[in-house]
């Protein structure tokens, strides 16, 4: 389309995905891609700052909205979703029926993300909300015990070389952490794994997350063309065949389908 990069800010959970993505993207539309991967939530504070991007996608639809009230961005839409599980080492003995139990023992050491720096750690402070909502004092207590081990800063300027093990599986490998809860997209990954268990989380405690991209005011083709790409049936399905879920659930389209 033209010789400057397409830049790219994007949470970090969506790096394994976007990879592949970015690299198919850059092959069909002759343009290269920048990408930066990081805690959403520091990204957005870049942006608002007067870093240049192109295309931001975010882990969460508030800071895309935020910077479109504050005119820094134009809008977007919801690419994807996302939900958490918890994954610990598999001596711990961790079930969906201990679960609540294990998390607030406090001989076990439970992390998250970090709250406001990253989308990751405001979704686990909503599934402690809801134990707390079954569980009172419960919710609290585990809310009160969980260390924010990751998200905390912007890793350097990436690009999109093989993405390493997942940050939370380092955390209960090393035993940092007995307990994290995460993303479930990180699920595939995490399951090549020795050392590592994934618990889903119980459909009482669970949530959606919805990431949305937003667009530089000044918007280019190639930022359009990526984001179309996103939203396509292909890059649609590499986003659920990499443990996202569908921008819109398959019963929205089959509804839109019959309708219609």
């Amino acid at each position: 389309m033209n010789n400057r990069p397409l830049i790219i800010f994007a949470a970090g959970s969506l790096k394994t995905a976007f990879r592949e993505l970015i690299l198919q993207f850059e092959e069909q539309h002759d343009v290269s891609v920048r990408s930066h991967f990081g805690p959403a939530g520091l990204l957005a504070k870049k942006i608002q700052q007067g870093a240049y991007v192109d295309l931001f996608a975010s882990a969460n639809e508030a800071h895309p909205d935020s910077l479109v009230e504050y005119r820094t961005m134009a809008p977007g839409k919801v690419f994807a979703t996302n939900q958490l599980c918890v994954f610990t080492r598999p001596e711990l003995n961790v079930n969906q029926d201990n679960l609540i139990a294990r998390l607030a023992d406090p001989n076990i050491v439970v992390s998250t993300s970090t709250p406001i720096s990253d989308p990751g750690g405001d979704y686990a402070l909503q599934v402690f909300e809801k134990i707390e909502a079954l569980h009172p004092d419960l919710g609290i207590a585990i809310k009160n015990k969980a260390q924010h081990l990751l998200g905390g800063n912007i890793p350097a300027f990436s690009t999109t070389n093989p993405a390493h093990m997942p940050a939370a599986a380092k955390l209960i490998m090393d035993r940092r952490s007995d307990i994290h809860v995460g993303y479930a997209s990180h699920t595939q990954t995490m399951n090549n794994l020795s050392g590592i268990s994934i618990v889903p989380l119980p459909s009482a405690y669970q949530i959606t997350a919805r990431y949305k991209y937003a667009l530089n005011k000044d918007i280019s083709p190639a930022a359009v063309a990526f984001a179309d790409y996103l939203l396509s049936s292909a890059g649609q399905e590499h986003l659920v065949n990499n443990g996202f879920g569908y921008a819109r659930t398959r019963e929205m389209a089959l509804s839109t389908q019959y309708t219609q």
